[in-house]
């Protein structure tokens, strides 16, 4: 089960404890812990809550202060970081390319050659990103993962 908690430290370690005594009585078959995997991203945009399902999201990028959520619908600018925005992103199906990129896999149709230290990625709508030097083997793995997926 993969829980990721977003806020103070200590109430993540309350938070892990919790877990572990709810893992014990699981072990001795008194409760079924129940994984709840979120479908949606609710972002942030001037002071509303829009809700994007994951499958909708392209990719996600940060030009200065802001975040451009790219969906099939259209873009939403919003005030994070790519940090906090990868948090919330599912691993399995979102892998960021660039300091300022994170591409959905299953939007990615066609990738270009290695060039140069990278590679260019088409996706669904026609815009290209770049998958930069560094972050390529990560991209490698995880579109390979994607794929068996």
């Amino acid at each position: 089960m993969n829980i990721r908690f977003l806020g103070p430290a200590e109430h993540g370690r309350q938070l892990e404890e919790a877990l572990r005594v709810l893992r014990e009585y699981e072990a001795e078959g008194e409760y079924l812990l129940v994984e709840v995997r979120a479908e949606k991203l609710a972002v942030n945009v001037a002071g509303e809550t829009v809700y994007v399902d994951f499958a909708e999201v392209l990719f996600v990028e940060s030009f200065g202060h802001d975040i451009y959520v790219h969906t099939r619908g259209g873009t939403h600018v919003t005030r994070t970081s790519l940090a906090e925005m990868e948090k919330l992103l599912p691993s399995a199906r979102f892998c960021r390319i660039s300091q300022s990129v994170i591409v959905n896999l299953g939007a990615v149709v066609r990738r270009s050659a290695y060039l140069a230290g990278r590679c260019f990625l088409t996706l669904e709508n026609g815009k290209q990103v770049t998958v930069t030097r560094s972050y390529f083997s990560l991209f490698k793995g995880a579109i390979r993962s994607w794929i068996r997926y």
